[in-house]
């Protein structure tokens, strides 16, 4: 049994077309509700092909305090961070709608919502009745317990794969056969 087929293994349980229903409904579930959050948060920090100062204060909020709200001024693993990340934000929420890599789409949208939320939580400094408590009765506190029906999503989809109505589905009909 291969690592690949033990992580995996969970999907075995569910029939194809169950699987593939699942996979799709998720989908598109994630394109209605936060592929236009990712969306609009990535056309904040690009400009052409150049990053935004947003970009900058939105991940490395404060490096850039500390260098005056100056970009030019942060070292290059911070430009490479920055970059890294909004390519991930741009990148990931579409592959995970055309069903392209999805599982890896779906494991990169779950580290990035964690670093994404660390970032909000102790570099931005968000209060705590916004941030909340894990599962906690109140419905305004909404960092941990929306992030956390967001991850689950992208478990799910981690899971059972892009199913029968994906381009991970079309490319493997082109691959050949496995021994």
């Amino acid at each position: 049994m291969t690592v690949r087929s033990r992580i995996f293994s969970a999907s075995g349980a569910v029939s194809p077309a169950l699987g593939s229903a699942l996979s799709l409904g998720l989908r598109v579930a994630f394109a209605l509700s936060l592929l236009p959050f990712f969306l609009a948060s990535v056309a904040t920090q690009i400009d052409g092909f150049t990053l935004t100062d947003q970009a900058y204060f939105l991940i490395l909020p404060q490096y850039m305090e500390a260098v005056a709200y100056d970009p030019a001024q942060i070292s290059w693993p911070g430009h490479l961070y920055v970059a890294l990340g909004t390519l991930a934000e741009a990148v990931l929420p579409v592959l995970l709608v055309l069903g392209l890599a999805t599982r890896a789409a779906a494991l990169g949208m779950v580290l990035f919502i964690v670093v994404m939320s660390v970032t909000d939580i102790w570099f931005h400094g968000v209060p705590d009745a916004v941030v909340g408590a894990l599962l906690d009765p109140y419905p305004y506190a909404l960092i941990l317990d929306q992030r956390l029906i967001w991850c689950a999503l992208l478990s799910a989809l981690a899971v059972v794969g892009g199913g029968r109505v994906s381009f991970d589905a079309l490319i493997g009909r082109f691959r050949p056969a496995s021994r």
